[in-house]
């Protein structure tokens, strides 16, 4: 079998090594003796991530670390951190190796996604897709594959991370972006927006030889015939940061399902993301309806029912109808000053 790779990659700040780390202990990957562990790390976190480690119980011979200076022009969003960080990751990794990117504030069950390489055959196959994850896949968005967790093999996340840093800063694209929503016409959006995923995306299909169209059914058939989309409840896959309405931080990621701008300002993006089921050779189950609709749900509270309730709260705080010792209790607890200051953000 080939060498794995996992490629963690990320500044030490909510870094999640130990759920990392137990999620290795808890799989087979250790077993099979295939398996090494890159990690990307800020000169200036090195000792810290050391440390941690040892703490967690992993020494030298377990992780090669790879120290890199952080970057004065990260770029929109991070992506000339992201490139710089992984590209220097793939560079002492074999080329043929079957790689894991990994952000470290993020983690998956690696018993299950070997599940998915063994029942695809994938690492005894000729496949040169791409794996990423539902979430964050979008429809909405033009070449807009996730780039959070990817796996593939080395030479092609090589060239999928082969593109150049980017020059401007995060305020120069921000500040185009506005011009755009504010002069650009609804297509001129589609087709210029750019964000760190499909800058990676489109630079990639361009170094394959795909002429891009621009459309939403071309970026489908780029997809498609580029990447695999995994559903992240069927690699748990999770993140330290708290990014699904109403639940914690720690739940298994689910996709957007919204209708909002970007900023203010911007035309209003009706964010949707790809399932598994959307391409070939995957079946929709029982528990990709469950997820799908939790998710749709969580997002129909954040976006639609959680601020009606704030503003009729509002309302009620604001009017002249509560009992002068009710409002003396809410005033002294901060309850109104904190619904007032919920509804204004």
């Amino acid at each position: 079998m080939n060498k794995i790779s996992l490629l963690l990659h990320g500044a030490y700040a909510g870094n999640a090594y130990e759920e990392i780390f137990a999620a290795i202990d808890n799989s087979s990957l250790r077993k099979k003796n295939n398996l090494e562990i890159i990690n990307v790390v800020y000169k200036a976190d090195y000792k810290k991530t050391c440390k941690k480690l040892q703490k967690i119980g992993r020494s030298a011979a377990d992780v090669k670390y790879v120290c890199v200076k952080d970057l004065v022009n990260p770029g929109f969003y991070n992506v000339n951190r992201q490139i710089y960080t992984v590209r220097s990751g793939l560079a002492v990794i074999n080329k043929d190796s079957f790689v894991i990117k990994l952000r470290n504030d993020q983690w998956i069950s690696f018993n299950k996604l070997l599940l998915f390489l063994d029942k695809t055959n994938w690492l005894n196959s000729s496949e040169r897709k791409i794996i990423t994850t539902n979430c964050y896949t979008r429809k909405d968005r033009l070449y807009h594959p996730s780039d959070m967790f990817l796996c593939g093999w080395q030479p092609d996340l090589q060239q999928y991370y082969s593109l150049p840093l980017r020059k401007e800063t995060f305020i120069d694209l921000q500040m185009r972006e506005v011009e755009l929503a504010k002069y650009g016409t609804k297509e001129e959006w589609l087709t210029k927006f750019e964000c760190p995923e499909n800058m990676l995306c489109k630079h990639y299909l361009v170094e394959k030889g795909w002429h891009l169209a621009n459309t939403l059914s071309d970026s489908y058939a780029a997809i498609n015939k580029f990447f695999w989309v995994v559903n992240s409840w069927n690699i748990d896959y999770r993140w330290n940061k708290k990014r699904n309405p109403v639940l914690n931080a720690g739940t298994i990621i689910l996709p957007c399902v919204y209708d909002m701008s970007p900023f203010s300002g911007a035309p209003v993006e009706h964010a949707r993301c790809y399932m598994a089921e959307d391409f070939d050779g995957y079946r929709r189950t029982v528990k990709d309806k469950w997820f799908e609709t939790l998710s749709m749900v969580l997002w129909k509270i954040r976006t639609d029912i959680k601020p009606k309730l704030i503003d009729v709260g509002y309302k009620v705080l604001q009017s002249n109808k509560i009992p002068a010792w009710l409002l003396n209790i809410l005033v002294r607890t901060k309850i109104r000053t904190f619904w007032i200051n919920l509804r204004n953000s």
